[in-house]
């Protein structure tokens, strides 16, 4: 599995989802492809939703402060990790990735909260609605095949 992005361009709304296993190499992967897919968006609001991600076994704490700190500049962005309530593991490796990735954007926090999460981006009551049949509708749609990384553009 791995990444999969998807856009809502008119919200400047962008979906990670994150299942599955992922490796160092995976997640360099990701960062370097969003790199470019985001070059010169202002304003991004970014929700990395890892509640489906299982296998963390092969990804280092080294290659997720890496992988933070080689994130472009993304002028008030705001990003959100999204973390599966029973797994310690990978709300810390989000924690670290959070630390790192603070200098490359205006915000970055980790959620175990759909809600608090989507507020936390800055969607009022109308936005939450659209955000999440947005999620609903791409977690149906069938992926694009490439391990490391997916991208749709609604």
């Amino acid at each position: 599995m791995g990444f999969s992005r998807h856009w809502l361009r008119d919200r400047v709304f962008l979906l990670t989802r994150v299942t599955g296993r992922i490796d160092n190499r995976s997640l360099l992967e990701h960062v370097h492809a969003l790199n470019r897919e985001s070059n010169g968006v202002i304003g991004m609001k970014e929700l990395a939703d890892c509640r489906d991600l299982q296998d963390v076994e092969a990804l280092s704490v080294s290659a997720v402060t890496q992988a933070s700190s080689i994130e472009a500049k993304k002028p008030g962005s705001r990003l959100v990790i999204l973390v599966p309530k029973e797994s310690p593991v990978i709300y810390g490796l989000a924690r670290a990735y959070e630390m790192f990735a603070s200098e490359s954007r205006e915000a970055v926090t980790v959620s175990m909260d759909l809600d608090e999460a989507l507020c936390w981006l800055g969607f009022n009551e109308k936005g939450l609605h659209v955000i999440k049949g947005f999620m609903h509708i791409e977690s149906h749609a069938k992926p694009v095949e490439h391990p490391a990384s997916t991208v749709s553009d609604s």
